[in-house]
């Protein structure tokens, strides 16, 4: 079996290791000489640098939730913050997530035992918020959330990716990417 249809039957079944895959990948665009997909292979499998734009895959809506206390013991618990009291110039930050982290770390999160909703750091946001979002309560702890199925789903868009380019370099010439060696027997 060529290098090729090893990774176009890799990428139908789900599986199989995508970190496996990805590297099978990296092995077949250094033989093409494609530097994109070199790129696009090494970012998938070490994670996003910052300065590197994220795929559209790799971004989703995030839903704020906090903890508010006030007065004689009132509060509420995992109570919703609209955007709208966000200052300004950090509502942007929380309205989507950028996922940069490698596909290994990914699948790692999805074997774990709670599969619901996933957080995100929000750093010092609850103080930021302090009163502004309920009245009479105070922000005592913001957080940052998505579901799960969308990791599940920028998988997808992985092994997707991989099999649309492996199948349209099939289509060109179903040898490419075998080495010397392998095409000379």
């Amino acid at each position: 079996m060529s290098l090729l249809e090893e990774i176009q039957k890799e990428a139908v079944d789900s599986k199989s290791d995508l970190g496996a895959l990805l590297r099978k990948c990296k092995v077949l665009a250094a033989r093409l000489g494609s530097q994109p997909l070199e790129d696009w292979l090494i970012w998938e499998s070490n994670g996003y640098p910052d300065e590197v734009a994220v795929p559209d895959y790799r971004i989703w809506p995030l839903q704020l939730n906090g903890h508010f206390s006030g007065p004689f013991g009132s509060g509420m618990r995992n109570a919703p913050i609209p955007m709208i009291c966000l200052p300004e110039k950090v509502r942007k930050k929380y309205q989507s997530y950028e996922c940069r982290q490698s596909i290994a770390s990914i699948e790692q999160i999805i074997k774990g035992e709670d599969k619901g909703t996933l957080h995100v750091r929000t750093g010092d946001l609850a103080v930021v918020l302090g009163t502004k979002v309920y009245h009479g309560q105070n922000c005592l702890q913001a957080w940052a959330e998505f579901g799960a199925g969308n990791l599940l789903e920028l998988l997808n868009a992985v092994r997707n990716r991989i099999l649309d380019f492996s199948l349209a370099i099939w289509k060109e010439n179903p040898d490419a990417g075998e080495s010397s060696t392998q095409s000379d027997k």
